[in-house]
């Protein structure tokens, strides 16, 4: 196991039990079979059970591996496009470097979920509004309001 990785005691057997984010507290022999599912990982091909429907990975380092793949990384010259395209400021909040933020470029639909790093699916964000956003989709009203606002941020350009 990493560092990053995380053990908690199951609350029924108190067996020592390893946890990604939302395996729950509870070892997977103490838990009925019908709330389990059975995966592939996505990564290294092995089967694994978890309790989360989601999840793609059999553990920490499949996931890193995945995600991190160096020719899958955005590449410099996209993400200083994405920061043009949105006039350096975060398309959640509004805030920019001269309010003392700090910039990411965030996937609109998130790697882990099948998003790429098309500048399509690329928005800036703060730190605290990306790491907020953390893995989940924009959807419905949310996406098309982001989406407004990065279309008013090209008219800033023209200016």
């Amino acid at each position: 196991m990493g560092k990053g990785d995380t053990f908690l005691r199951c609350l029924s057997c108190r067996k020592k039990i390893f946890t990604l984010n939302e395996s729950g507290s509870f070892c997977l022999a103490c838990i009925s079979p019908e709330k389990t599912t059975e995966n592939v990982c996505l990564t290294c091909g092995k089967s694994f059970i978890t309790l989360n429907k989601k999840q793609k990975w059999c553990c920490q380092k499949c996931c890193n591996k995945y995600i991190r793949s160096e020719d899958d990384k955005v590449s410099m010259s996209r993400r200083w496009d994405v920061f043009v395209r949105d006039c350096f400021k975060c398309k959640y909040c509004g805030k920019s470097p001269e309010d003392g933020k700090v910039l990411h470029i965030d996937h609109i639909k998130p790697k882990i979920l099948g998003g790429s790093n098309k500048i399509d699916n690329l928005i800036t964000a703060c730190q605290e509004c990306n790491i907020g956003k953390s893995d989940k989709e924009l959807t419905g009203a949310a996406l098309t309001e982001i989406l407004t606002r990065v279309k008013t941020n090209q008219e800033c350009l023209r200016h």
